[in-house]
Protein backbone atom coordinates (compact mmCIF):
# COMPACT_ATOMS: atom_id res chain seq x y z
CA UNK A 1 0.00 0.00 0.00
CA UNK A 2 1.46 3.32 -1.07
CA UNK A 3 0.74 6.83 0.07
CA UNK A 4 -2.86 7.44 1.07
CA UNK A 5 -4.54 9.70 -1.48
CA UNK A 6 -7.17 11.84 0.24
CA UNK A 7 -8.39 13.69 -2.86
CA UNK A 8 -11.02 11.25 -4.19
CA UNK A 9 -12.66 10.83 -0.80
CA UNK A 10 -12.56 14.57 -0.04
CA UNK A 11 -14.07 15.44 -3.41
CA UNK A 12 -16.81 12.86 -2.88
CA UNK A 13 -17.74 14.13 0.61
CA UNK A 14 -17.70 17.75 -0.55
CA UNK A 15 -20.10 16.83 -3.36
CA UNK A 16 -22.41 15.20 -0.81
CA UNK A 17 -22.69 18.42 1.18
CA UNK A 18 -23.26 20.41 -2.00
CA UNK A 19 -26.36 18.23 -2.50
CA UNK A 20 -27.33 18.12 1.19
CA UNK A 21 -30.96 19.02 0.51
CA UNK A 22 -31.21 16.07 -1.86
CA UNK A 23 -29.87 13.83 0.91
CA UNK A 24 -32.62 15.12 3.19
CA UNK A 25 -35.29 14.53 0.56
CA UNK A 26 -33.97 11.02 -0.15
CA UNK A 27 -34.02 10.04 3.53
CA UNK A 28 -37.56 11.42 3.81
CA UNK A 29 -38.62 9.10 0.97
CA UNK A 30 -37.25 6.24 3.07
CA UNK A 31 -39.55 7.32 5.90
CA UNK A 32 -37.35 9.52 8.12
CA UNK A 33 -38.56 12.92 9.40
CA UNK A 34 -36.81 15.78 7.62
CA UNK A 35 -36.10 17.70 10.83
CA UNK A 36 -34.35 14.66 12.29
CA UNK A 37 -32.38 14.03 9.10
CA UNK A 38 -31.08 17.61 8.98
CA UNK A 39 -29.75 17.34 12.51
CA UNK A 40 -28.42 13.84 11.91
CA UNK A 41 -26.53 14.93 8.82
CA UNK A 42 -24.93 17.69 10.86
CA UNK A 43 -23.65 14.98 13.19
CA UNK A 44 -22.39 12.94 10.24
CA UNK A 45 -20.29 15.91 9.12
CA UNK A 46 -17.98 15.34 12.08
CA UNK A 47 -17.76 11.59 11.49
CA UNK A 48 -17.12 11.92 7.74
CA UNK A 49 -13.97 14.00 8.22
CA UNK A 50 -11.68 12.57 5.55
CA UNK A 51 -8.50 14.20 6.91
CA UNK A 52 -9.04 12.72 10.38
CA UNK A 53 -9.82 9.27 9.00
CA UNK A 54 -6.71 9.39 6.81
CA UNK A 55 -4.51 10.42 9.73
CA UNK A 56 -5.85 7.53 11.79
CA UNK A 57 -5.23 5.03 8.97
CA UNK A 58 -1.70 6.30 8.47
CA UNK A 59 -0.99 5.79 12.16
CA UNK A 60 -2.18 2.19 11.93
CA UNK A 61 -0.03 1.45 8.90
CA UNK A 62 3.07 3.17 10.29
CA UNK A 63 2.83 1.09 13.46
CA UNK A 64 2.89 -2.06 11.37
CA UNK A 65 5.73 -0.81 9.19
CA UNK A 66 7.79 -0.06 12.30
CA UNK A 67 7.80 -3.77 13.15
CA UNK A 68 9.82 -5.11 10.24
CA UNK A 69 8.95 -8.37 8.53
CA UNK A 70 5.22 -7.76 8.12
CA UNK A 71 3.22 -7.25 4.96
CA UNK A 72 -0.48 -6.51 4.48
CA UNK A 73 -2.29 -8.29 1.68
CA UNK A 74 -5.37 -6.22 0.82
CA UNK A 75 -8.55 -7.58 -0.80
CA UNK A 76 -8.97 -6.95 -4.51
CA UNK A 77 -12.57 -5.87 -4.06
CA UNK A 78 -14.66 -5.04 -0.99
CA UNK A 79 -18.40 -5.62 -0.81
CA UNK A 80 -20.27 -3.52 1.76
CA UNK A 81 -23.67 -4.49 3.13
CA UNK A 82 -25.50 -1.49 4.58
CA UNK A 83 -28.35 -1.26 7.09
CA UNK A 84 -31.41 0.99 6.67
CA UNK A 85 -30.03 3.61 9.07
CA UNK A 86 -29.07 6.68 6.96
CA UNK A 87 -25.32 6.91 6.53
CA UNK A 88 -24.45 4.12 8.96
CA UNK A 89 -22.12 2.34 6.54
CA UNK A 90 -20.44 5.30 4.88
CA UNK A 91 -17.40 5.69 7.15
CA UNK A 92 -16.09 2.18 6.34
CA UNK A 93 -16.55 3.04 2.67
CA UNK A 94 -14.40 6.16 3.13
CA UNK A 95 -11.76 3.93 4.71
CA UNK A 96 -11.74 1.78 1.58
CA UNK A 97 -11.54 4.82 -0.66
CA UNK A 98 -8.50 6.09 1.24
CA UNK A 99 -6.88 2.67 0.92
CA UNK A 100 -7.49 2.78 -2.82
CA UNK A 101 -9.63 -0.37 -2.89
CA UNK A 102 -12.32 -1.22 -5.41
CA UNK A 103 -15.68 -1.24 -3.62
CA UNK A 104 -19.36 -1.98 -4.18
CA UNK A 105 -22.35 -1.48 -1.89
CA UNK A 106 -25.40 -3.64 -1.29
CA UNK A 107 -28.03 -1.55 0.50
CA UNK A 108 -31.14 -2.30 2.51
CA UNK A 109 -34.43 -1.98 0.63
CA UNK A 110 -35.63 0.19 3.52
CA UNK A 111 -32.82 2.68 2.86
CA UNK A 112 -32.82 2.57 -0.92
CA UNK A 113 -33.46 6.24 -1.73
CA UNK A 114 -30.79 7.54 0.63
CA UNK A 115 -28.30 4.95 -0.63
CA UNK A 116 -28.99 5.96 -4.23
CA UNK A 117 -28.28 9.58 -3.37
CA UNK A 118 -25.02 8.61 -1.66
CA UNK A 119 -24.08 6.71 -4.80
CA UNK A 120 -24.67 9.74 -7.03
CA UNK A 121 -21.31 10.62 -8.65
CA UNK A 122 -19.60 8.17 -6.25
CA UNK A 123 -16.33 6.36 -7.07
CA UNK A 124 -18.02 3.10 -6.12
CA UNK A 125 -20.97 1.08 -7.40
CA UNK A 126 -24.36 0.57 -5.77
CA UNK A 127 -25.81 -2.89 -6.43
CA UNK A 128 -29.51 -3.50 -5.97
CA UNK A 129 -31.04 -7.00 -5.81
CA UNK A 130 -27.60 -8.51 -6.37
CA UNK A 131 -26.03 -11.41 -4.48
CA UNK A 132 -22.49 -11.18 -5.85
CA UNK A 133 -21.29 -10.58 -2.28
CA UNK A 134 -21.57 -14.33 -1.75
CA UNK A 135 -18.45 -14.79 -3.90
CA UNK A 136 -16.57 -11.81 -2.43
CA UNK A 137 -13.01 -11.79 -1.13
CA UNK A 138 -14.08 -9.48 1.71
CA UNK A 139 -17.54 -8.43 2.90
CA UNK A 140 -17.90 -5.56 5.37
CA UNK A 141 -21.26 -5.75 7.12
CA UNK A 142 -22.92 -3.00 9.15
CA UNK A 143 -26.06 -4.48 10.67
CA UNK A 144 -27.59 -6.89 13.14
CA UNK A 145 -25.99 -10.05 14.47
CA UNK A 146 -28.59 -12.02 12.51
CA UNK A 147 -27.43 -10.35 9.31
CA UNK A 148 -23.82 -11.06 10.19
CA UNK A 149 -24.50 -14.72 10.87
CA UNK A 150 -26.40 -15.06 7.59
CA UNK A 151 -23.59 -13.45 5.59
CA UNK A 152 -20.90 -15.55 7.28
CA UNK A 153 -22.74 -18.75 6.41
CA UNK A 154 -22.72 -17.73 2.74
CA UNK A 155 -19.21 -16.25 2.49
CA UNK A 156 -16.91 -18.19 4.81
CA UNK A 157 -14.55 -19.98 4.54
CA UNK A 158 -13.79 -19.03 0.92
CA UNK A 159 -14.08 -15.31 1.77
CA UNK A 160 -13.76 -13.12 4.83
CA UNK A 161 -16.37 -11.11 6.72
CA UNK A 162 -15.64 -8.04 8.82
CA UNK A 163 -18.78 -7.39 10.80
CA UNK A 164 -19.96 -4.40 12.76
CA UNK A 165 -22.91 -6.03 14.44
CA UNK A 166 -25.20 -5.72 17.42
CA UNK A 167 -24.00 -3.15 19.94
CA UNK A 168 -25.91 -1.04 22.46
CA UNK A 169 -25.18 2.22 24.23
CA UNK A 170 -26.21 3.80 27.51
CA UNK A 171 -25.73 6.86 29.68
CA UNK A 172 -24.17 7.01 33.13
CA UNK A 173 -25.20 9.80 35.49
CA UNK A 174 -23.09 10.25 38.63
CA UNK A 175 -24.98 12.80 40.69
CA UNK A 176 -22.56 13.15 43.60
CA UNK A 177 -23.29 13.66 47.27
CA UNK A 178 -23.30 17.48 47.56
CA UNK A 179 -24.61 19.96 44.99
CA UNK A 180 -25.10 17.35 42.30
CA UNK A 181 -25.69 17.75 38.58
CA UNK A 182 -28.11 19.98 36.72
CA UNK A 183 -30.48 17.10 36.01
CA UNK A 184 -32.55 19.09 33.52
CA UNK A 185 -29.47 19.91 31.46
CA UNK A 186 -28.17 16.35 31.49
CA UNK A 187 -31.60 14.95 30.65
CA UNK A 188 -31.90 17.22 27.61
CA UNK A 189 -28.51 16.09 26.33
CA UNK A 190 -29.20 12.40 26.94
CA UNK A 191 -32.64 12.64 25.31
CA UNK A 192 -31.04 13.73 22.03
CA UNK A 193 -29.12 10.43 22.01
CA UNK A 194 -32.40 8.60 22.63
CA UNK A 195 -34.61 10.16 19.96
CA UNK A 196 -32.09 10.61 17.11
CA UNK A 197 -32.64 7.96 14.39
CA UNK A 198 -35.56 6.64 16.45
CA UNK A 199 -33.13 4.92 18.84
CA UNK A 200 -32.09 2.40 16.17
CA UNK A 201 -28.35 3.05 16.04
CA UNK A 202 -25.58 1.39 17.99
CA UNK A 203 -24.93 4.76 19.70
CA UNK A 204 -28.57 5.23 20.72
CA UNK A 205 -29.15 5.40 24.48
CA UNK A 206 -31.42 2.63 25.75
CA UNK A 207 -30.67 2.81 29.46
CA UNK A 208 -29.21 5.04 32.15
CA UNK A 209 -27.12 3.90 35.09
CA UNK A 210 -27.80 6.43 37.86
CA UNK A 211 -25.49 6.84 40.84
CA UNK A 212 -27.06 9.01 43.52
CA UNK A 213 -29.89 9.34 46.00
CA UNK A 214 -33.21 7.62 45.32
CA UNK A 215 -35.22 10.86 45.24
CA UNK A 216 -32.76 12.38 42.78
CA UNK A 217 -33.01 9.30 40.59
CA UNK A 218 -36.78 9.67 40.47
CA UNK A 219 -36.45 13.37 39.66
CA UNK A 220 -34.07 12.53 36.84
CA UNK A 221 -36.45 9.94 35.36
CA UNK A 222 -39.23 12.50 35.35
CA UNK A 223 -37.24 15.25 33.60
CA UNK A 224 -35.79 12.73 31.12
CA UNK A 225 -39.31 11.75 30.03
CA UNK A 226 -40.09 15.42 29.40
CA UNK A 227 -36.82 15.91 27.52
CA UNK A 228 -37.58 12.93 25.28
CA UNK A 229 -40.99 14.43 24.47
CA UNK A 230 -39.28 17.75 23.68
CA UNK A 231 -36.90 15.97 21.30
CA UNK A 232 -39.78 14.18 19.59
CA UNK A 233 -41.50 17.51 18.92
CA UNK A 234 -38.29 19.25 17.83
CA UNK A 235 -37.44 16.56 15.27
CA UNK A 236 -41.00 15.69 14.26
CA UNK A 237 -40.36 12.20 15.62
CA UNK A 238 -43.81 11.38 17.03
CA UNK A 239 -45.21 10.02 13.78
CA UNK A 240 -43.70 6.53 13.88
CA UNK A 241 -45.19 3.53 12.07
CA UNK A 242 -48.27 1.59 13.15
CA UNK A 243 -46.21 -1.46 14.14
CA UNK A 244 -43.95 0.64 16.40
CA UNK A 245 -46.95 2.35 17.99
CA UNK A 246 -48.70 -0.97 18.61
CA UNK A 247 -45.57 -2.39 20.23
CA UNK A 248 -45.20 0.78 22.31
CA UNK A 249 -48.80 0.58 23.54
CA UNK A 250 -48.36 -3.03 24.62
CA UNK A 251 -44.97 -2.42 26.26
CA UNK A 252 -46.24 0.68 28.07
CA UNK A 253 -49.21 -1.25 29.44
CA UNK A 254 -46.94 -3.98 30.80
CA UNK A 255 -44.55 -1.38 32.25
CA UNK A 256 -47.35 0.48 34.03
CA UNK A 257 -48.51 -2.73 35.68
CA UNK A 258 -45.01 -3.18 37.10
CA UNK A 259 -44.66 0.25 38.70
CA UNK A 260 -44.48 3.97 38.03
CA UNK A 261 -43.75 5.06 34.48
CA UNK A 262 -42.85 8.59 33.40
CA UNK A 263 -44.35 9.42 30.01
CA UNK A 264 -44.88 12.76 28.27
CA UNK A 265 -44.80 11.79 24.60
CA UNK A 266 -44.28 8.62 22.57
CA UNK A 267 -41.26 7.54 24.59
CA UNK A 268 -41.29 6.75 28.28
CA UNK A 269 -38.91 6.24 31.21
CA UNK A 270 -39.13 3.80 34.07
CA UNK A 271 -36.91 2.90 37.01
CA UNK A 272 -36.19 -0.82 37.30
CA UNK A 273 -34.39 -3.03 39.79
CA UNK A 274 -32.98 -5.49 37.26
CA UNK A 275 -29.61 -5.10 35.48
CA UNK A 276 -29.63 -3.62 31.98
CA UNK A 277 -29.74 -6.46 29.44
CA UNK A 278 -29.38 -4.33 26.29
CA UNK A 279 -32.98 -4.60 25.15
CA UNK A 280 -35.29 -1.78 24.19
CA UNK A 281 -38.85 -2.12 25.44
CA UNK A 282 -40.38 0.26 22.90
CA UNK A 283 -39.44 3.18 20.68
CA UNK A 284 -37.77 6.05 22.59
CA UNK A 285 -38.10 4.12 25.87
CA UNK A 286 -35.38 4.20 28.53
CA UNK A 287 -34.86 2.14 31.65
CA UNK A 288 -33.05 3.66 34.64
CA UNK A 289 -30.90 1.41 36.83
CA UNK A 290 -29.36 2.40 40.15
CA UNK A 291 -25.64 1.72 40.60
CA UNK A 292 -23.70 2.42 43.80
CA UNK A 293 -20.32 3.17 42.24
CA UNK A 294 -17.88 2.29 39.45
CA UNK A 295 -16.95 -0.97 41.15
CA UNK A 296 -20.58 -2.11 40.70
CA UNK A 297 -20.91 -1.40 36.98
CA UNK A 298 -20.66 -5.04 35.91
CA UNK A 299 -23.38 -5.98 38.39
CA UNK A 300 -25.65 -3.38 36.79
CA UNK A 301 -25.24 -5.00 33.36
CA UNK A 302 -26.40 -8.40 32.18
CA UNK A 303 -25.25 -8.13 28.57
CA UNK A 304 -22.05 -9.50 27.11
CA UNK A 305 -18.94 -7.30 27.14
CA UNK A 306 -18.77 -7.46 23.34
CA UNK A 307 -22.22 -5.91 23.04
CA UNK A 308 -21.41 -2.63 24.81
CA UNK A 309 -20.66 0.21 22.39
CA UNK A 310 -20.83 3.78 23.66
CA UNK A 311 -21.39 5.41 27.03
CA UNK A 312 -22.12 9.05 27.76
CA UNK A 313 -20.73 9.93 31.17
CA UNK A 314 -22.02 12.79 33.33
CA UNK A 315 -20.28 13.40 36.67
CA UNK A 316 -20.83 16.08 39.31
CA UNK A 317 -17.25 15.74 40.56
CA UNK A 318 -14.55 15.63 37.86
CA UNK A 319 -12.28 13.64 40.17
CA UNK A 320 -14.72 10.75 39.81
CA UNK A 321 -14.40 10.60 36.03
CA UNK A 322 -11.23 8.46 35.97
CA UNK A 323 -12.59 5.49 38.01
CA UNK A 324 -15.80 5.49 36.00
CA UNK A 325 -13.94 5.53 32.68
CA UNK A 326 -11.84 2.60 33.86
CA UNK A 327 -14.90 0.61 34.94
CA UNK A 328 -16.85 1.33 31.77
CA UNK A 329 -13.87 0.43 29.60
CA UNK A 330 -13.62 -2.91 31.36
CA UNK A 331 -17.34 -3.41 30.75
CA UNK A 332 -16.62 -3.21 27.01
CA UNK A 333 -17.31 0.40 25.97
CA UNK A 334 -15.51 1.37 22.76
CA UNK A 335 -16.29 5.07 23.19
CA UNK A 336 -16.96 7.24 26.26
CA UNK A 337 -18.04 10.85 25.83
CA UNK A 338 -20.18 13.65 27.25
CA UNK A 339 -23.97 13.42 27.22
CA UNK A 340 -25.47 14.37 23.87
CA UNK A 341 -22.33 13.47 21.90
CA UNK A 342 -22.86 9.74 21.41
CA UNK A 343 -24.44 10.13 17.98
CA UNK A 344 -21.38 12.05 16.76
CA UNK A 345 -18.51 9.53 16.87
CA UNK A 346 -15.25 11.17 15.80
CA UNK A 347 -13.74 10.14 12.50
CA UNK A 348 -10.82 8.51 14.35
CA UNK A 349 -13.10 6.17 16.35
CA UNK A 350 -12.16 2.52 15.84
CA UNK A 351 -15.35 0.72 14.83
CA UNK A 352 -16.35 -1.72 17.55
CA UNK A 353 -12.92 -1.12 19.12
CA UNK A 354 -10.98 -2.63 16.20
CA UNK A 355 -8.47 -1.01 13.82
CA UNK A 356 -10.27 0.46 10.84
CA UNK A 357 -7.65 -0.53 8.27
CA UNK A 358 -5.76 -3.59 9.46
CA UNK A 359 -8.90 -5.58 10.22
CA UNK A 360 -9.55 -5.59 6.45
CA UNK A 361 -6.21 -6.98 5.34
CA UNK A 362 -4.31 -10.17 5.97
CA UNK A 363 -1.17 -9.38 7.91
CA UNK A 364 1.60 -11.75 6.83
CA UNK A 365 4.84 -12.23 8.76
CA UNK A 366 7.80 -12.82 6.44
CA UNK A 367 10.97 -14.48 7.64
Amino acid sequence: MGRIDRRPAKSYVEALWDDEQRLVEAAAKDGWPKAMVRTGLGMHRESWDVDSIATSLQAELRALEASKGHRVVWPKRVHHIWPALPGAGLTPLLVGMLLGLEQVVHCSRRGLFFSRQLAHHAPWELLEDDDSWKEADLVVVSGSDETLDSVRREVEPQGRVVGYGHRVSMAVVVDGSKEGLDLQQEAQAIASDVVMWHQKGCFSVRAVLFCGREERCREFAEVLAQAIADGERRWDARGVGDAELANRAQALGVAEMGGEVFVEGVGYVRIVDEPFDGSREAIHSVTVHSVEGPERVREALSLATGHVQGVSLSVADEEQRGPWIEALSRAGATRICKAGRLQTPPAVWWHDGRPNALSWGRVVTIG
